[in-house]
């Protein structure tokens, strides 16, 4: 399957969303209008999707539900633009090379470039090999791309997130090692390979996605550290 974000930034659409996705997307958004959580759920159509972080072929693919949005100071959520958004596109159609994945967890130059969320759930396993190493042997996956406070079950697959699938699916021929967090379920359902995959861990609690001795348990943590350096 191509790439789908290929034709993405030559989108006529005023939303941030996938064409192909945008009409779901936004049916999503008016469906759940009246629920008491509707602000937590919703898909944000302002802010950019976040489908996969990273090198695709790397060792190691952190499998998560979706991109928060939300939050204040470093955390706080705005529309990218200048070479934050040269960075994003080039993450979506795979073009980044070794030093614009490090931009992401270490720019001392323009630290607007640095993710926090990334930068402080890899701070431990940076510290147990290098930047580089977690820079560009780590992967990180999202269900779907689409920011939101708190993530949803969507009973729908988006066009775009059947990409993402392929890619897990490559990993697992690959023999990658796969952290799963949550939406277990969804993963498993949507990639059936990983149903019968041995080289597959959990973290401790699904929810922090840590890249730490605690949140993994030590031997996991450390095959890590081994299979990155």
């Amino acid at each position: 399957m191509e790439n789908p974000w290929q034709e993405y930034f030559a989108r006529k659409n005023k939303s941030k969303f996938h064409p192909k996705d945008e009409a779901h997307a936004f049916a999503f958004n008016e469906a759940i209008s009246s629920g008491k959580n509707s602000d937590k759920h919703k898909l944000r159509e302002g802010l950019e999707p976040l489908p996969y972080l990273g090198n695709p072929n790397a060792s190691v693919l952190v499998l998560l539900a979706n991109p928060g949005a939300g939050g204040s100071g470093k955390e706080k959520n705005i529309p990218f633009t200048g070479k934050k958004l040269e960075l994003h596109q080039k993450n979506l159609l795979h073009q980044q090379q070794n030093d614009d994945y490090i931009l992401k967890f270490n720019s001392p130059d323009d630290n607007s470039l640095e993710s926090p969320y990334f930068k402080a759930h890899t701070k431990q396993l940076i510290e147990a090999t290098t930047v580089k190493s977690v820079a560009t042997e780590i992967f990180f996956v999202n269900f779907h791309g689409y920011q939101s406070k708190s993530w949803c079950p969507i009973p729908f697959t988006f066009y775009t997130q059947v990409y993402t699938f392929e890619l897990v699916k490559k990993a697992v021929s690959n023999g990658a090692l796969i952290i799963m967090s949550r939406n277990k379920l969804g993963w498993l359902t949507a990639v059936p390979e990983l149903t019968s995959y041995s080289n597959i861990s959990t973290f401790i609690n699904p929810r922090k996605v840590h890249l730490s001795e605690k949140n993994l348990k030590p031997k996991v943590f450390q095959k890590i550290v081994d299979l990155i350096k």
